[in-house]
């Protein structure tokens, strides 16, 4: 069959599509509201900026193609506190030729979608950590209830006359509470995870009126000893927990940075966007940019 044959089929099997479909939303999200603390003092960090992308991905039968769609950045105020706009995506267009992506007038083959999606999601202030890798701990709500995690839970039996591993598929609820991770809670994690069945990163704690304490600070700010831990959600799996977490959807989420001391730790904690050149990086996240510029100055003359 022929590549203009399939694009004949396709557009054939499009005029079947109802036209209300063909211009719905693709995407809505946010807002992304949050507080960026010291993980030592408790105090509000200033002038951090926070850095939303996003990215466009069109499905072919060649795999997928993704180019830059939009991103947003903004600083933390005097009290710690940020807030990203909510974003939608209205253009609801199903189907591009790839002539309308890369400006080939020659191209015929067709690209689904498109899906959007958060590419980035960044924390940073020179002399302190970043999110999503260096940092100390993140807070978010849950609930109210309830929340499922699909997971798979290790069993140990005998097979064979032989002590043998296999796991089965456990579901676990949550009700309204809090959500704990970051290095804080990793030696806790190191100790648990020797007794305990399954994988996990994250501890929860219930409490009521989850979400309005954390937005006022009125919970615990280090990470809960008597926290329960939250498996880790195998791919495919339901995962109501994690998908209530701010960075994915919008919500309010608490970051703690801890203060840096050495040359070595301020240089691992510059942030990097993969994916395109740096240029267009710099284009698309000019003060995230600008930031990192002045403290690999500042690294360079010590």
């Amino acid at each position: 069959m022929s590549i203009k044959t399939v694009i004949s089929l396709t557009f054939l099997a499009l005029s079947f599509i109802p036209l209300s479909e063909t211009y719905a939303d693709i995407y809505s999200g946010g807002p992304w509201r949050g507080r960026v603390i010291d993980a030592d003092t408790k105090q509000p960090i200033e002038g951090a900026v926070v850095t939303v992308g996003w990215e466009r991905v069109y499905e072919s039968g060649f795999g997928p193609y993704t180019i830059f769609q939009e991103a947003k950045e903004v600083l933390t105020d005097k009290s710690g506190l940020f807030e990203v706009p909510a974003y939608v995506e209205k253009r609801g267009k199903l189907f591009w030729r790839v002539r309308d992506l890369r400006g080939d007038p020659k191209a015929e083959l067709l690209y689904s979608g498109p899906q959007i999606k958060i590419s980035d999601f960044i924390i940073y202030k020179p002399s302190y950590g970043n999110f999503p890798h260096q940092y100390e701990l993140c807070i978010y709500a849950i609930g109210p209830g309830p929340s499922i995690v699909e997971y798979h839970r290790e069993y140990k039996g005998l097979y064979k006359g032989r002590e043998s591993k296999y796991y089965k598929k456990e579901i676990k609820e949550f009700q309204e509470g809090l959500v704990y991770y970051g290095t804080k809670c990793q030696p806790r994690i190191k100790t648990l995870e020797k007794t305990l069945p399954f994988e996990f990163g994250s501890f929860f704690i219930s409490m009521r009126g989850a979400k309005q304490k954390v937005e006022s600070l009125e919970i615990p700010l280090d990470c809960p000893e008597n926290g329960e831990p939250v498996p880790g959600s195998m791919h495919g799996f339901r995962d109501d927990v994690q998908k209530q977490n701010p960075t994915i959807k919008g919500g309010y989420i608490v970051i703690e940075f801890s203060k840096l001391k050495t040359r070595g730790e301020r240089k691992e904690a510059i942030p990097r966007i993969y994916g395109s050149i740096e240029e267009e990086n710099k284009k698309n996240y000019p003060t995230l940019y600008k930031f990192i510029d002045e403290e690999e100055k500042y690294l360079r003359s010590r």
